[in-house]
């Protein structure tokens, strides 16, 4: 990755979670992280439940993730 920024907002507006895909609703605290990874730019929003648990499987896996390879993590 090329670099990496997070941060934890307050949401102004409705927005959809990157990794469960329900609605971050207005007023509720979210994660806004965007970087560069492989030549590529990415924004994302995740739920801080959503985010904690991607962290927890990248500490566990010590690797790169997929959003489905988490899915198959949480439900193991």
């Amino acid at each position: 990755m090329e670099f990496y920024t997070s941060r934890i907002r307050k949401a102004k507006k409705t927005h959809i979670c990157e990794m469960c895909g329900e609605k971050i609703h207005a007023g509720e605290r979210y994660s806004c992280e965007s970087g560069k990874y492989e030549g590529s730019l990415f924004t994302r929003k995740l739920h801080l439940d959503c985010r904690n648990v991607m962290n927890g499987f990248c500490e566990e896996v010590n690797n790169e993730f997929c959003y489905d390879e988490i899915t198959d993590w949480w439900q193991d």
